[in-house]
């Protein structure tokens, strides 16, 4: 059996340490026996020390994602039921680290579309991955956290998510409870079957504390031809937000296409259409997208189109280099947004980007100016990893080094000892003031930041972090202890 894992960061700031947590025994139980046989990827470094079992994590924990960047694992399993359940149900958890030193985590969800609600949001989407083969599971984690800036002492229970599943043939049912600061503020109830031959899964969600309806969705699915059709209605509150929306998918030569209609159901009316297209370029062989959305009163409404990893030099004095494009067209911003990225073949075989961005005229296009308005150099060495970016505009700050009020940023992460097979991870940082710096400050740091994460058992892994401003001087520490079940 072979589980494709898709990795994309959906926001708007560069994620590093991206790595994959995937529980094999949580979704194979005993009396199940399983294998891995291969996992492999063209766009991260496995750990080949992942089991599933005694080491959870999937990847080496060395790349980074831009937004608007993806990647894929291909996860291939060999796996015997041996008397148990039918069902099993697999769902693996994303998590990587944001600019500010953050930790960022999503639970997967079912499918190759990280929003399938299309609401914007792929956060709030985590079906399962389910395969006929488990039985009833339950499982679910708590999250603590303490904040001490000085005085005086914060403690919450910052969230807490309980899920079970139970099924029965073809049937599953799946109740799903999340609790922010001691309070239940969601329930969603799902259930998925064979309706008239074709898949369907519907879950309702609402408010315990107020008893308050949330939405309810329902989706469709079924293969036509070789193409892949799908329908979901989503009602939520106020009605007006309330759409249907139907998507078709089919591979054409080597390129994918998808075309998706969204109409709005309170009252009925067309909204928009989205055709995206995803195909390789064949004289490079270089990954290219375009989508293009239309309104139903506006018409046009946009055009991207990508291109990632185009051949610049393919080596000239031990240098590689390559660029990724981002064209954005839109009634009201025209946007190209270039990066070269350069990697040396030398002792430490950095990676050099050069952000860029092309100024165009309006009305009419035009290409008014070139800027390059920021640089980043990653470096790895053993395993220390380096990190170094600068921003030559403070309008860019926020989008190279993650905060606007910092200029440029050192870092370096490498691994711990930890338990369980999963190493534990030690992250350093130091932000810089534009110049001329703040009165005070040494060399204009501005902030200090550093973390320290370890499993302390396989179900409980603690996480310390400390900010220190020198010029407030402002700090705090944090502590965070994680425990899954």
């Amino acid at each position: 059996m072979v589980y494709s894992i898709r990795i994309e960061n959906f926001g708007q700031l560069l994620l590093s340490a991206v790595n994959v947590e995937d529980n094999l025994r949580q979704a194979f139980p005993s009396p199940a026996t399983f294998r891995v046989v291969e996992a492999r990827s063209r766009d991260f470094e496995i750990d080949p020390r992942f089991d599933g079992v005694d080491h959870l994590r999937l990847l080496a924990g060395t790349d980074s994602l831009g937004p608007g960047q993806r990647g894929t694992v291909s996860l291939t399993l060999n796996i015997a039921p041996n008397g148990g359940g039918a069902w099993y149900e697999s769902q693996a958890i994303a998590f990587a680290t944001a600019p500010d030193g953050s930790l960022v985590t999503d639970t997967s969800t079912a499918g190759s579309n990280a929003d399938p609600n299309g609401n914007g949001d792929p956060a709030d989407d985590h079906q399962a991955t389910e395969t006929l083969l488990a039985q009833s599971s339950v499982t679910g984690f708590a999250e603590a956290t303490v904040r001490l800036a000085a005085l005086p002492i914060d403690l919450d229970v910052t969230s807490m998510l309980f899920n079970a599943t139970l099924r029965v043939d073809d049937f599953s049912a799946r109740l799903d409870a999340k609790l922010t600061n001691t309070l239940f503020d969601l329930i969603s109830i799902a259930a998925s079957g064979p309706l008239a031959g074709l898949p369907v899964t519907s879950t309702l969600a609402f408010n315990p504390s107020t008893l308050s309806f949330i939405s309810w969705q329902t989706t469709f699915s079924a293969d036509i031809l070789g193409a892949g059709l799908s329908d979901t209605i989503y009602v939520t509150v106020p009605q007006a937000s309330s759409y249907t929306l139907a998507r078709i998918s089919a591979s054409i030569g080597g390129s994918t296409l998808q075309v998706s209609l969204k109409f709005g159901l309170c009252p009925f009316a067309f909204w928009n259409t989205t055709i995206c297209v995803d195909w390789n370029w064949a004289v490079c062989d270089t990954p290219l997208s375009a989508c293009v959305s239309f309104g139903g009163s506006e018409g046009f409404e946009s055009l991207e189109v990508t291109a990632n990893d185009i051949p610049l030099l393919e080596n000239v004095l031990g240098v590689g280099a390559s660029l990724d494009v981002r064209i954005e067209y839109t009634v009201t911003q025209k946007s190209i947004a270039p990066t070269v990225r350069f990697v040396p073949d030398w002792l430490i075989c950095p990676e050099i980007r050069l952000l860029g961005e092309v100024t165009l005229t309006t009305p009419n296009p035009g290409i008014q100016g070139i800027r390059i308005y920021g640089a980043t150099v990653d470096v790895s060495w053993g395993d220390v990893a380096f990190h170094v970016a600068d921003s030559f505009g403070d309008d860019k700050n926020a989008v190279v080094t993650g905060k606007a009020a910092y200029f440029a940023v050192f870092s370096l992460e490498t691994s711990i000892d930890s338990c369980c097979g999963s190493p534990g991870r030690l992250q350093g940082a130091v932000y810089f003031e534009h110049t001329p710096p703040p009165v005070g400050t040494l060399f204009g740091v501005g902030l200090v930041e550093g973390l320290v994460e370890f499993q302390l058992s396989r179900h409980i892994t603690a996480a310390f972090t400390v900010d220190f401003q020198p010029m407030a001087p402002n700090w705090m520490f944090t502590a965070r202890l994680r425990t899954l079940w």
